[in-house]
């Protein structure tokens, strides 16, 4: 007959080669054991230790009662009741599978299992008696957390941060994160707060509108007049037909310099009060010097629309435009042709299109 009172420890492997305090029953001496972790794919935890009773090495069959809590004494009871019976023990030795018939994951609204974002302790049971203390769960088993629907909560224990991911390959193929959406979901991260980075890639376009208000004239005898909307009138106050510039500096966020990002096209919203004056050239160019620029896009057709309409220009040569940490400001430039000077050409912005290349 087995007598509970002589039970001496039950030492706990719950985590990957590191020792963990035995079990301990009044008057006992404690065994400890060095132990390994295996925690495979489907929620489940080998977990092993030693039994002995009256300090001599258990054999033989026993009944053993698992469950995690949030307190070394008291407090929830998080995961539980799993009964193991009848576990064999050889020499001391047993093993049994936490998560067998009571799924060990993160608690998500289908399953109410333990929260694997807090501290955890595991009581064990064998054949009645409760063991005591509880057994503080080691770094281990809190990989089940990183399950889908799971969540990373605490104080950084080093640094700053609560999750750093490095990569250490040498090729620009290798990535430290990956994320994506499948079935109906279209959103792979999601961050409510600030978010801080050297850069970023997406194969989504960007969209940069520029204000027309931006924008200034570089030519003589020409009258520039701002609206409340945004908008500017451009009219041509010396009555002759020679062409008049006006310029819209095209501010982009820092963020996107260094990265693969392109110039894939540009959009020019206007009107002009009669046809006979129109917008007669529409170049984008690229500001690599003092005296020198690069120029992206180029349209050379004359637009004449009298109601507020827009045209898009793309690229001026095969291939598209890398910006990066070597190009400078990237400019909008309009020539205009006026046929009187009662005439007007009112531009509302621009607006450029930027595709980011996909990822090798």
């Amino acid at each position: 007959m087995k007598k509970h009172p002589m039970l001496a420890a039950v030492c706990l492997m719950l985590g990957s080669l590191f020792l963990l305090a035995p079990v301990r029953r009044p008057n006992i001496s404690p065994t400890p054991v060095i132990i390994n972790l295996h925690a495979p794919l489907d929620n489940e935890v080998t977990y092993q230790g030693v039994l002995k009773l009256n300090d001599e090495l258990a054999s033989g069959t026993y009944d053993m009662v698992f469950s995690l809590w949030d307190k070394p004494t008291g407090g929830i009871k998080e995961w539980g009741d799993e009964t193991h019976a009848p576990v064999p023990v050889s020499g001391g030795l047993f093993t049994v599978v936490l998560g067998e018939t009571l799924r060990l994951a993160p608690r998500l609204p289908s399953n109410p299992a333990p929260l694997f974002d807090e501290q955890l302790y595991l009581q064990i049971a064998v054949d009645g008696a409760t063991l005591s203390p509880r057994q503080k769960l080691r770094p281990g088993p809190y990989a089940l957390g990183l399950v889908a629907g799971a969540g990373i909560k605490g104080a950084p224990i080093e640094g700053n941060y609560a999750l750093t991911v490095v990569n250490t390959g040498t090729t620009g193929t290798m990535r430290a994160i990956y994320a994506s959406t499948a079935g109906t979901g279209n959103v792979a991260i999601v961050s409510p707060d600030f978010v801080h980075a050297r850069g970023y890639r997406s194969d989504d376009d960007s969209y940069i509108w520029t204000p027309a208000t931006a924008g200034f004239s570089t030519s003589g005898n020409v009258s520039v007049f701002r609206t409340n909307m945004a908008q500017v009138t451009v009219r041509n106050t010396s009555g002759t037909d020679q062409g008049k510039y006006f310029v819209i500096p095209v501010t982009l966020p820092s963020v996107l310099y260094g990265t693969n990002v392109t110039v894939e096209e540009l959009t020019v919203y206007y009107a002009t009060s009669d046809p006979a004056s129109y917008i007669s050239t529409t170049q984008l160019y690229i500001t690599t010097g003092v005296w020198t620029n690069d120029v992206v896009m180029q349209d050379l057709t004359d637009r004449k629309s009298t109601h507020p309409t827009s045209y898009s220009v793309g690229p001026y040569s095969a291939g598209l435009t890398d910006l990066g940490p070597s190009v400078g400001l990237v400019t909008v430039l309009l020539e205009m042709r006026f046929a009187d000077t009662n005439d007007t050409i009112t531009v509302g912005g621009v607006r450029l299109r930027l595709g980011h290349k996909p990822a090798e």
